[in-house]
């Protein structure tokens, strides 16, 4: 049977299969951001921050020796 699923289908049932993952990094992300703004770092700082970095958490560390 040859199926062709649509993109959309397949993009929401990536959603559906990534949300568990998601919920479990909620936490963390949560308090990243609020280091990240006790130190003055904009949303987008953190943004590329965490989207350039692929060291686990070194972004707290990171966060930590921010300075102005």
């Amino acid at each position: 049977m040859n199926h062709t699923a649509s993109p959309r289908s397949e993009f929401l049932r990536g959603i559906k299969e990534c949300s568990p993952m998601l919920i479990g990094l909620l936490p963390w992300a949560l308090i990243l951001g609020m280091q990240g703004g006790q130190k003055g770092m904009s949303w987008l700082e953190m943004l590329l921050m965490t989207g350039m970095n692929f060291a686990g958490g070194s972004e707290f560390a990171a966060v930590n020796l921010w300075a102005n």
